[in-house]
C-alpha cells in the first residue's frame, strides 16, 4: 500500500497536466489560426493593391502611346482602339480593367460585347474619394471599396493623359481570402488533433511506466545514457551521410572544380564564431555554429533542378536564364522540407532550409526569391551570403578570372547595408585574413575535405 499511494498521486498529477496542456494547446491553435488568417488577409490586401497600381500604370502608359484624340465617345476610333486594349488585359482572381468617361461611367469593358448593359454604368460613388485625393494628372490612386455589394474589392484609378477618360483596375479579395482560409483551417485542425492525440498517448505511457516499471527504470538509468548516446551517434551518422550525398550531388553540377563547399563551410564557421565573440546574438551558441557549418554545404543543392543551359552557360545570362537560375532556392527548400517531414524535427535540417532558401536575399530587400530585407532574413542566411559571395569573387570561373583577396574584401565592404548585413560585414573584416588563409590552403593542398567536415561532426 505504501507504493500505491504515490502512484495514485502521480496519476492525478498526470491527468491534471494533460488537461491543462490540452486547453493551452487548443487555445494556442485557435489563436494561431486567427493570427495567421489576419496576417494573410493583410498581406493579400497589400499585394492586390500593389498589383492594381502596377496594372493601372502599365496599361495607362500603353493606351497613352496610341496618340489618341482628346474626346472619346462610344463607337469612335478612339473607343475601338481603347476597347481592343482593354479586351487583351489578363488579370488574376476575376479582376478586370475598364475605362470610364468624364462622368465616371463605363465606356470600355472586356465583357461589353457579351453584356452591353455594362455600357454607361455609373461608378462615381466608388471612386469619388480616390479621384479627389489625386494631386497630379497622371497620379495613380489605390484604395478599397465595397464594389457591387459582394465583399471587399480593391481598385486603382489613373487618368489617361491627353483624353477625357480614366482607367480603372479592379480585383476582388474574396477569392484569395477563401483560398487562405481553405489552406489554414485543415492545417490547424490537423495540428490540434494530432497534438491532442500525442498528449494523450504521452500521458498514458507515462502513467503506465510510472506504475509498472518505476523501480526497473531506476536500475536502468546507469546504462541509459550510453544507449541514448549510441543511438544519437547512429542517427547523426545516417543524417550526415544523407546530407553529404545531397551536397556532393549539387557540387557535381558546379563548374568550379575546387573545394567550393568545403570553403563555404569553413568561411561560415569563421563568421559565426566571430559574431559569437562580438556577443550581439544570443542564439549564436556553439551548437548553433556547429549546425550552420554543416547546413552551409547545402546552400546550392537546388541547382540540381536547374537547366544546364542556364547553370553552365559561360557568358552573360539573359532574362529567361536568370529566372531559371533564381528557381534554385525554392527547389532546395522543397527538397529539404521533404526530408524534414520524414525525419521529424532536426536543427540541422531547419538551418539548412533557412540557408538554402534565403541566402540570395539582400539586406536592402532587392534579393530573391521573396525580397526580404534587414533582420527579416534569418541570420544563418545572412552569414552564408557573405561567405558565398567572397568565394565566388575569389574563384576562377569559365567566364571570369579569380579576384584578388583585397579586391574581394573591398567589394564586400562596399555592399554593406545594401547586399549584406553590416554587422556580418564587420565580423568579416575581423577574420578576413583567416579567409585568405583558408583560400590559399585550398589552392595548395587537397586536405580540405567535405567528408572530413561531416566526420568531425559525427565524432563531436
Amino acid at each position: 500500500m505504501q507504493f500505491i499511494t504515490p502512484i495514485r498521486t502521480k496519476r492525478w498529477l498526470i491527468l491534471g497536466l494533460l488537461a491543462v496542456e490540452c486547453l493551452v494547446f487548443v487555445a494556442g491553435g485557435l489563436i494561431g489560426l486567427r493570427v495567421v488568417r489576419e496576417q494573410m488577409a493583410s498581406m493579400i490586401g497589400e499585394q492586390v493593391k500593389a498589383d492594381n497600381a502596377r496594372y493601372a500604370e502599365g496599361l495607362a502608359v500603353l493606351i497613352e502611346s496610341m496618340d489618341l484624340s482628346p474626346q472619346t465617345t462610344y463607337g469612335s476610333e478612339n473607343w475601338r482602339r481603347m476597347q481592343r486594349a482593354i479586351e487583351q488585359v489578363q488579370m488574376p482572381a476575376d479582376g478586370f480593367a475598364c475605362i470610364l468617361d468624364s462622368d465616371n461611367k463605363i465606356l470600355c469593358h472586356p465583357e461589353l460585347e457579351s453584356a452591353p448593359d455594362l455600357l454607361g454604368v455609373d461608378l462615381s460613388s466608388h471612386i469619388q474619394k480616390l479621384v479627389s485625393s489625386q494631386s497630379a494628372e497622371t497620379q495613380t490612386s489605390v484604395g478599397q471599396t465595397y464594389f457591387l455589394a459582394d465583399g471587399v474589392h480593391y481598385i486603382a484609378t489613373r487618368p489617361i493623359r491627353g483624353t477625357d477618360t480614366r482607367l480603372l483596375v479592379h480585383q476582388p479579395a474574396s477569392g484569395l481570402v477563401s483560398v487562405s482560409d481553405a489552406l489554414t483551417t485543415p492545417l490547424m485542425a490537423t495540428f490540434i488533433g494530432v497534438g491532442c492525440v500525442v498528449l494523450l498517448l504521452t500521458a498514458s505511457g507515462s502513467y503506465f511506466v510510472a506504475r509498472r516499471y518505476e523501480h526497473v527504470l531506476e536500475q536502468a538509468n546507469a546504462g541509459l545514457e550510453d544507449l541514448v548516446h549510441a543511438r544519437t551517434l547512429k542517427f547523426t551518422a545516417a543524417r550526415n551521410a544523407l546530407i553529404f550525398g545531397l551536397a556532393k550531388l549539387a557540387d557535381s553540377r558546379d563548374t568550379d572544380t575546387g573545394a567550393h563547399l568545403e570553403r563555404i563551410c569553413l568561411y561560415s564557421e569563421l563568421l559565426a564564431k566571430q559574431l559569437q565573440r562580438m556577443g550581439r546574438h544570443s542564439e549564436v551558441t556553439d551548437a548553433w555554429i556547429h549546425e550552420l557549418r554543416l547546413a552551409s554545404a547545402l546552400h546550392d543543392i537546388g541547382k540540381v533542378g536547374v537547366a544546364d543551359s542556364a547553370l553552365q552557360k559561360p557568358g552573360k545570362l539573359n532574362e529567361e536564364e536568370r529566372k531559371e537560375i533564381e528557381r534554385h532556392p525554392q527547389i532546395a527548400a522543397d527538397t529539404l522540407l521533404a526530408i524534414y517531414h520524414q525525419m521529424g524535427d532536426d536543427p540541422l535540417i531547419v538551418a539548412s532550409v533557412q540557408v538554402a532558401l534565403y541566402h540570395h536575399e539582400k539586406w536592402d530587400g532587392s534579393g530573391y526569391p521573396f525580397k526580404l530585407q534587414g533582420e527579416g532574413i534569418p541570420l544563418a542566411a545572412r552569414i552564408v551570403a557573405v561567405a558565398d559571395v567572397y568565394d565566388a569573387l575569389t574563384s576562377k570561373r569559365v567566364y571570369k578570372p579569380a579576384m584578388p583577396h583585397d579586391e574581394a574584401c573591398a567589394h564586400i565592404n562596399q555592399s554593406a547595408g545594401t547586399h549584406f548585413d553590416p554587422e556580418v560585414v564587420a565580423a568579416f573584416n575581423l577574420v578576413a585574413d583567416r579567409f585568405a588563409s583558408v583560400r590559399e590552403e585550398a589552392r595548395a593542398s587537397s586536405s580540405l575535405s567535405l567528408l572530413g567536415i561531416f566526420k568531425q561532426d559525427e565524432s563531436a
